[in-house]
């Protein structure tokens, strides 16, 4: 089946993942994770792509970013993984590739989603059983929104902000969401829209972009359209009145 092309929406967040080869993992030791994020960093700066939140996983990479022009993403990837995967290489003696094919991108309504989004990120290593919570798992951005250490990598959302009016407010309010386990239907939402390309958020939302996207950005509704009969069966006739 062909890939559906991918659409990026500038000024949108979106979610973005890179998964490794099969067999294969992006760090290996500690000092893995710290040159990725700074080669991230860098590579956010240069190509103008702000990183809300993000989860370093050993085989993959998960972001919630917004870039500012429609090929900053592929730029983003692209500048990190000409750096990285070299580094790698040598480190441990091999050759060849380390991303599997293409990373995928879904636009997220930021209004609705953008928070969700990145409590998916940030629980991400809790599903995968890394950690009985998200401040276990040290490479992610919940320490930075808990207020437990600072990461200049992470560039706060409008949505963050409107957790409260103080740093302090923030973070509390942003630990007592991550208390709150997300809705099976809401991450059903996000890796059907990270794996299918469809936009993340109302259906309204997907439609306002599709003409844009030149593609749907939402599965298309289920069964046949109201009014219509299936081909071959018998038409129905009311019952005549006595």
């Amino acid at each position: 089946m062909a890939r559906s092309a991918r659409f990026v929406a500038i000024k949108q967040a979106h979610l973005v993942a890179q998964s490794a080869l099969d067999g294969l993992g992006f760090f290996r030791e500690n000092a893995d994770f710290v040159i990725f994020l700074e080669l991230l960093k860098n590579s956010a700066k240069v190509n103008a792509v702000a990183i809300h939140g993000y989860v370093l996983l050993p085989s993959e990479i998960v972001l919630v970013a917004t870039p500012s022009a429609t090929d900053s993403l592929s730029k983003l990837m692209q500048w990190v993984g000409r750096r990285y995967v070299p580094y790698y290489n040598r480190k441990y003696h091999r050759t060849g590739p380390l991303w599997r094919s293409r990373f995928r991108a879904a636009v997220i309504e930021a209004a609705s989603h953008l928070l969700p989004a990145c409590q998916y990120v940030e629980e991400a290593p809790v599903r995968k059983g890394l950690g009985s919570s998200p401040g276990d798992y040290p490479w992610s951005s919940y320490h930075v929104h808990a207020g437990l250490q600072p990461d200049s990598l992470v560039s706060d959302h409008p949505s963050y902000w409107s957790l409260g009016n103080t740093p302090f407010d923030r973070e509390a309010a942003y630990r007592r969401l991550m208390e709150l386990a997300l809705p099976g239907s809401t991450i059903t939402l996000i890796e059907s829209g990270l794996r299918s390309g469809w936009a993340i958020g109302s259906t309204a939302f997907a439609e306002s972009l599709q003409k844009l996207a030149g593609r749907r950005l939402a599965p298309a509704p289920r069964g046949r359209p109201p009014g219509r009969r299936a081909l071959g069966a018998p038409k129905q006739y009311d019952p005549v009145p006595n």
